[in-house]
This record gives structure tokens, sequence and C-alpha cells, in this order.
């Protein structure tokens, strides 16, 4: 956030910048499924977006 409020950007949009860029990362939005089938890793993840 800091380097973004470095760059220009106003306090919200460098908070918006940071908050994008967590919730678009694979690690949030794809769930790990240990030792689950293929089946039951695409039927979790479809239950996670439902």
């Amino acid at each position: 956030m800091r380097r973004r409020r470095d760059a220009g950007r106003t306090e919200l949009e460098a908070y918006g910048d940071g908050l994008k860029t967590i919730l678009c990362s694979p690690s949030f939005l794809y769930l790990p499924q240990p030792g689950g089938a293929p089946d039951a890793a695409v039927a979790a993840r479809l239950s996670y977006f439902l």
C-alpha cells in the first residue's frame, strides 16, 4: 500500500489495489484438496463458488 501511495494513488485507491490483489490471487481463489479425487476437487471448488 505504501508503494501505491508513493506512486500518487489516494489512500482509498491504494487500499483497493491491495484488496484486489489478495482476492485475485490463486492461493485465495483455489483451496487445496489433499488426497481427494479430481471429481471431488471440482465439486468442492464449485460449492465454494456457489
